[in-house]
């Protein structure tokens, strides 16, 4: 029993869904419509409407052919009407959906108006964070320029301590008798020292030199071979000290002739006073125009020419 009003249900479903079934009951409701209502709000007895209805609403034209007729007309001739109007309304749709495209369009370039100005935007974060990040190295520039100059003040000074220290050395240097020494024994130093300064050891005679003459002594950098092989070559010699027994030592006469020829030969190059140190740097304002670029090459410090000797 279950099955069968299962299938019933599903039968009655497929036909109602069915374009012509549902069609015509559409149709015999409106022509039946009277009917309907006096069975379902009537105050009359159920034998009452029934005669009723049998007396007034029974047809053969509004309970069949009218219904019928106007359910064919449906199926049939309405596909045909919607087409007839679609030709009628073809154009009005047809220029409502230009309608509809001209905004969509008039919507689009109002959103690449807003994306241009925000890129604009963006463009001029980008500029102001790029003049501000110039600034800091302008600035860092700068600071590296005050220190470079406070270091060529200090050669300066140390230049012209050397050049004092020079100046005394060849004093004393040209104050050593050299009266003792014969013609020979000048050639044979002369010789001598032009041999010296092609070995090795010629490169700490400045220093040993000088440590020699203010302290009597090696400087502390020299290993103990370079002091054996000076006194080897009969260059310095040790001398006798009092002060707490430390050994002092001093120029043999050869070790004074060779002292007196390199400082007569010395000379001393002052430090060239660089004028890119006094490039003035400013420091660069907010963008004004967007797009604006930034020309580095003014930053730029000229070439540094050769240093004469």
């Amino acid at each position: 029993m279950k099955n069968f009003i299962k299938t019933f249900f599903e039968t009655s479903s497929e036909r109602i869904k069915n374009p012509f079934t549902g069609a015509f009951m559409i149709s015999w409701i409106i022509f039946n419509w009277r009917a309907l209502l006096l069975i379902c709000f009537s105050n009359l007895s159920i034998e009452e409407r029934i005669n009723q209805i049998n007396l007034n609403y029974v047809s053969i034209y509004s309970n069949l052919i009218f219904p019928l007729l106007l359910a064919i007309i449906y199926i049939g001739l309405i596909p045909y009407i919607m087409v007839v109007f679609d030709k009628i309304l073809k154009k009005s749709v047809i220029e409502r959906k230009g309608n509809l495209k001209e905004q969509m369009i008039i919507d689009l370039k109002a959103k690449q108006e807003i994306t241009l100005e925000e890129n604009k935007l963006e463009e001029l974060k980008a500029d102001y964070r790029e003049k501000i990040e110039l600034n800091e190295i302008i600035q860092d520039l700068q600071e590296k320029i005050d220190v470079r100059t406070a270091q060529l003040n200090a050669l300066k000074d140390e230049f012209k301590t050397l050049n004092e220290d020079n100046l005394q050395l060849k004093e004393i240097a040209e104050q050593n008798d050299t009266a003792t020494l014969g013609k020979e024994e000048i050639e044979n130093f002369k010789k001598q020292y032009i041999e010296f300064k092609e070995t090795d050891l010629f490169k700490y005679f400045r220093d040993i030199g000088l440590s020699i003459k203010k302290r009597n002594e090696f400087p502390y950098s020299i290993q103990d071979i370079v002091r054996e092989m000076y006194e080897a070559q009969d260059i310095v010699t040790d001398i006798e000290s009092k002060e707490n027994n430390k050994k002092k030592f001093g120029f043999t006469q050869k070790g004074n002739y060779f002292w007196r020829e390199f400082i007569i030969n010395l000379k001393v190059i002052e430090p060239r006073n660089d004028e890119s140190l006094k490039t003035q740097y400013k420091k660069l304002s907010g963008p004004k125009i967007a797009g604006d670029k930034i020309d580095l090459s003014k930053f730029n410090k000229p070439k540094k020419e050769d240093s004469e000797n």
